[in-house]
């Protein structure tokens, strides 16, 4: 639908120019012979011009919205060009179009932080599949200081590690921040390239572990994590709860914690995971003050 452009003059309370703005396709310019102090204090104008300031900012912040956005997708598929292994697509999600199950550890982390609005997911059609789409960017808003400015400031997350994880199909996070020659000769002088994996079947452990929590004080999972890679130095895939419970009567909690022991660039022996997962049972106790179960 075309667009259509209105001009208003010698509008009373801008009343009629502020249902026009509401019809979509409509720009609309409207004067009045009055200042806006006289103006405001007839009938509804202070509301109506409130309304279409509202109307221009909301305007002005999906536009900038979206040049933010606009830049970041010509970035990335400048990237991207370099390895052209696979398709890679990027879009910009609604916030409320998501939910908590569906957010990654990044997305949660974000909206811990404050109100966001979108999200920018990024989704790779390799040849062998087509991987669940990752939010990799997050995008909010917020009023400008000081307070009463009609100007309001537009803020985008990103996370780099994710985004050259997907780029160059990197299954494993920590290969990122290894200094293994074989990972290091696939991208000479910085250059992004599709990785190849040099460890073709790598064994896992699993290793349940359950504890009682101090009563009266909150798990700290930042430094139950922390103390997981120092004892296994890097050697922990994954970690996740899977279960917490909670006594009758007595009210104190239980959690069930699953490690994952995997190398990314060597294989482990059995007798290693076994001394891993005794020292870290032994650190938590010390350290978090845990009951071991």
């Amino acid at each position: 639908m075309a667009e259509r452009r209105v001009l208003l003059l010698g509008e009373g309370n801008f009343s009629f120019a502020a249902a026009l703005c509401e019809a979509a396709g409509t720009r609309v310019v409207a004067t009045c012979y009055e200042r806006e102090e006289e103006v405001a204090t007839r009938g509804r104008a202070a509301e109506s011009i409130r309304r279409l300031r509202e109307m221009v900012n909301r305007g002005s912040e999906n536009s900038c919205i979206q040049m933010i956005v606009d830049k970041i997708k010509t970035s990335i598929h400048s990237l991207h060009q370099t390895t052209s292994g696979f398709k890679l697509s990027i879009s910009l999600q609604k916030a409320t179009s998501l939910g908590t199950a569906e957010l990654s550890d990044f997305a949660a982390f974000e909206s811990q932080l404050g109100k966001i609005q979108f999200f920018l997911c990024m989704e790779a059609d390799t040849r062998d599949s087509s991987e669940k789409g990752s939010c990799v960017g997050a995008v909010r808003t917020a009023p400008y200081e000081p307070a009463g400015s009609d100007l309001v400031v537009v803020f985008a997350s990103l996370n780099l590690d994710l985004m050259a994880m997907l780029i160059c199909a990197i299954d494993d996070w920590r290969m990122l921040w290894t200094s293994d020659a074989r990972f290091l000769c696939q991208f000479p002088a910085g250059e992004l390239r599709i990785f190849r994996s040099f460890s073709l079947y790598p064994p896992s452990y699993v290793h349940d572990v359950s504890f009682w929590l101090p009563d009266g004080e909150q798990f700290d999972d930042v430094a139950f994590h922390t103390i997981a890679r120092e004892i296994s130095g890097e050697a922990v895939a994954s970690i996740h709860l899977l279960d917490n419970f909670q006594q009758p009567g007595t009210g104190r909690t239980s959690l069930c914690c699953r490690l994952t022991f995997q190398s990314c660039d060597r294989a482990l022996g059995r007798g290693e995971v076994a001394a891993m997962q005794l020292r870290f049972r032994e650190e938590i106790s010390q350290r978090l003050h845990v009951a071991l179960r």
